[in-house]
């Protein structure tokens, strides 16, 4: 019988942080469907941020305004000042989670395993990321999730940038760009900045901690490839661009139907124009002649009433006249209408010309967004590489373990133990 022991990970990196959420306010969570009023959930770490910075920053912040001539350059709350930033969050938050079920529906990572597997991550959090400073880490497993309702484990790890070495403002600030630079991470590009360098590293080591507890990290059946935020971004605005160049497409062929409508409506009018002209032309430079006899008004002596005067043509010289003054009254509303039509042509030439410009944009947005997926395709490739030297990792930590005659769980916590040592130590000479 095949073992049920394939589990998939998630770590999700954010900037949205709802601390009354993560320590289980009652007034919050009575408005949330999803969460037992009754499940188990543990506060492992809970600290105000605003006492956090003034314990990370506050000495910094007042060696800074001592140095400060004027009052206006002082800092008076430098946790409000970040809040107020629009570039920078106070607090960030990564929530790690282990999924994947068996036949029954029962969780294949039990509670007690993926607890054991979540404390260790955080346990081990400050050799990994000594510029990231925890407020709080809250585990909560009392919240539904999938049609079954299973409540399965997951962390919300809270934790504040400290960035130092800064020659303008306090030497130490909150900069989550510093952090993961003091942290080792090098942006090389928008599709493989420091923040998704970290996201991957920070997901192997929990893929990691899976693995040595006797699971296999897969990922779920007939789900996504799990992304980072960041590429996320990138491949969303991907489909987005690719969406509008269908639409400007659309467009642009159906302005083209309607500039050749114009365009024969032009051709037709001024055609008829030409004929309409000829004749009035001709007519005005006597080649069309015209007898006319009139005879004056005349008033009666008796009842003073007065016969208009009249005018006596042929017929044929009457029908002449009509016409002229038929093409008269429409060359005039012709010329009404080819100047509507002239003004509409141009505006329709002019909305031609910025549909060719966004459809050149379009291209060039095309061309940038097929780079992005070779970038993605690279980055894929490096997160196969790190996963293949994990599984090299692994290899080596069991071949060790057979010769110690511990187990692999014991083998690790000794293996983090000593490194802690060896970190401790360093610290301490360099000191």
């Amino acid at each position: 019988m095949e073992i049920e022991n394939k589990v998939t990970i998630a770590t999700h990196n954010g900037s949205q942080v709802a601390r009354q959420h993560n320590l289980r306010n009652p007034k919050v969570i009575c408005k949330e469907d999803h969460i037992d009023p009754n499940g188990h959930f543990e506060v492992w770490l809970d600290e105000d941020p605003k006492v956090a910075y003034e314990r990370l920053f506050g000495e910094a912040v007042r060696a800074y305004n001592a140095k400060q001539k004027r009052e206006d350059r002082q800092i008076t709350d430098y946790y409000k000042q970040i809040c107020e930033d629009s570039k920078k969050k106070p607090v960030y938050e990564l929530i790690i989670g282990i999924y994947g079920k068996k036949v029954d529906g029962t969780p294949i990572c039990s509670k007690n395993d993926g607890r054991r597997i979540l404390r260790a991550f955080t346990e081990d959090w400050e050799r990994r990321n000594p510029n990231l400073k925890l407020c709080g880490l809250y585990y909560h497993c009392d919240e539904s999730v999938g049609v079954n309702g299973s409540q399965v484990g997951h962390v919300h790890i809270s934790y504040i940038p400290y960035g130092s070495g800064f020659c303008r403002g306090p030497s130490v600030q909150s900069s989550l760009s510093r952090s993961l630079e003091q942290q080792g991470f090098q942006s090389q590009g928008m599709n493989n900045t420091a923040q998704m360098q970290w996201e991957a590293r920070e997901n192997q080591f929990l893929a990691t901690l899976c693995t040595h507890a006797g699971f296999e990290v897969v990922r779920g059946k007939g789900s996504k490839e799990h992304l980072d935020t960041a590429t996320y971004k990138k491949v969303k605005e991907l489909q987005e661009l690719k969406e509008r160049q269908m639409t400007l497409a659309q467009d642009i062929a159906k302005k083209e139907q309607e500039y050749a409508e114009i365009q024969d409506s032009y051709e037709t009018l001024k055609a008829q124009k030409s004929l309409s002209q000829a004749v009035l032309e001709a007519y005005d430079g006597g080649e069309l002649e015209i007898e006319v006899q009139r005879t004056p008004a005349k008033t009666n002596p008796i009842t003073k009433q007065t016969t208009p005067a009249q005018v006596t043509m042929a017929e044929a010289d009457y029908l002449v006249l009509k016409e002229r003054a038929a093409a008269s009254s429409w060359i005039r509303k012709a010329m009404e209408d080819l100047k509507y039509l002239g003004a509409k042509l141009t505006r329709e030439l002019n909305q031609r010309r910025r549909v060719t410009e966004l459809q050149e944009r379009a291209a060039s947005a095309e061309i940038a967004a097929r780079a992005a997926e070779v970038d993605l395709a690279n980055a894929r490739a490096e997160i196969a590489d790190l996963q293949q030297q994990a599984r090299e990792q692994q290899d080596w930590m069991e071949q060790q373990t057979t010769r110690s005659g511990k187990t692999i769980w014991e083998f690790f916590v000794d293996f983090i133990t000593k490194q802690r040592e060896r970190d401790y130590i360093e610290h301490s000479e360099r000191e």
